[in-house]
């Protein structure tokens, strides 16, 4: 059961900069900070929240060191009302396979977190929270008092969205973590963190540019993954929308992928992508233009670049633009990509299983960024999609 305290006075934020007696001080009211933030984490822990849990009775035997998770709602009175590891946790998930009824769901099954909800919690619009929640080792720290402002500051954002977004950070950290550098490295052998990849795999990915290494290493392993994907890919790639003109082409491709015919997979693919790209941007109304096009995915993903995907929209666009729609010298090919395979320069040696993988994996990869048929949240619909 939650426990009721009063603080003397409700909580404003936190101050950013230390201030004498009468001057101004700037106040942070709305904040997410993890266990990676060090210092200024723990700093923030040892206020406010520290401060709630010591209030609570000691019949409730709650310590900061035994917090697996914690959730506040904060009213203008000072009231409080504190949730201390004791809700069930719902998450909305987007998922790699169907599942039946009871069936356990892995970490690698698990493609995105959507939102998070705690069981019969609902936060009144002018409440503030504190929520601290964790992920194994790691801990976050999210906080909005805006609500409790002098000029009141409401929210215009899906709580538990955004606890969802937060939540992909502290479970998918080390892909939020890949530099620009890292970026340019995979770009350049033509591989990205694929969602179709098993976790491990994409983080091996990762690993190898990381160390020097040749990613390339990982392509027999990689294969056998796409093999083992296609048929419940194909079956949710036929569900939708936007892939359904293309999908016996597509068909056909992954039949030719099953049977080592990488010539024809490929030959048919890489025009093929393209073309799902300007059916999504037909429905967004984007432009058919190709320096437009690369946006196309993450323009029906339709949230925000600030929030925490899996996903990672705003980079795969960053892919398509670089590696997939790669411009090309005529005096030296040395790429397969759109261009090259549709203008016919696209060297004979390169129609191989690498490159035919790849152009499974984008394809699942822009799938999942396509709206989910079945929600009916107004959240996840985006006209004509």
């Amino acid at each position: 059961m939650p426990h009721t305290i009063m603080l003397d006075s409700h909580p404003a934020g936190y101050s950013l900069s230390a201030v004498k007696g009468g001057e101004k001080v700037q106040v942070v009211y709305r904040e997410f900070l993890s266990s990676e933030d060090g210092d200024v984490f723990i700093s923030r822990l040892e206020g406010f929240p520290a401060q709630i849990v010591e209030k609570l009775p000691a019949s409730a035997g709650v310590k900061c060191s035994t917090i697996d998770h914690l959730f506040v709602i904060v009213r203008k009175d000072g009231e409080c009302t504190v949730f201390t590891n004791e809700l069930s946790t719902i998450a909305k998930v987007r998922i790699r396979r169907a599942f039946k009824v009871g069936e356990p769901v892995f970490e690698s099954d698990m493609v995105d977190i959507d939102e998070i909800k705690f069981e019969g919690v609902e936060v009144p619009d002018e409440a503030g929270v504190f929520v601290v929640f964790s992920k194994g080792w790691r801990k976050g720290l999210f906080y909005d008092l805006g609500p409790l402002q002098p000029e009141p500051v409401y929210r215009d954002y899906d709580l538990w969205r955004q606890l969802g977004s937060l939540y992909n950070y502290l479970w998918f950290q080390d892909f939020f973590k890949i530099t620009d550098e890292e970026y340019t490295k995979l770009f350049s052998a033509k591989w990205f963190p694929f969602l179709g990849l098993r976790t491990e795999t994409a983080r091996g990915l990762v690993e190898h540019v990381r160390n020097g290494w040749n990613p390339d290493d990982l392509l027999p392993d990689i294969v056998k993954e796409v093999e083992a994907f296609l048929p419940s890919a194909l079956e949710r790639w036929k569900s939708h929308l936007v892939i359904i003109p293309h999908c016996k082409l597509i068909e056909r491709a992954v039949e030719r992928f099953l049977d080592k015919d990488y010539v024809s997979c490929n030959s048919i693919l890489y025009p093929r992508i393209e073309g799902i790209l300007r059916e999504i941007s037909s429905h967004t109304g984007g432009a058919y233009k190709q320096d437009t096009l690369a946006e196309a995915a993450m323009k029906a993903f339709g949230r925000s670049a600030e929030v925490h995907s899996r996903i990672l929209p705003a980079r795969f666009r960053d892919y398509l633009e670089t590696v997939y729609f790669e411009n090309f010298d005529p005096n030296n090919v040395s790429a397969i990509s759109r261009n090259t395979v549709a203008h016919g320069v696209a060297p004979q040696a390169l129609f191989n299983e690498k490159a035919a993988s790849i152009a499974l994996l984008i394809i699942e990869q822009i799938f999942f960024h396509l709206p989910d048929r079945g929600s009916n949240s107004e959240h996840d619909q985006k006209p004509g999609i």
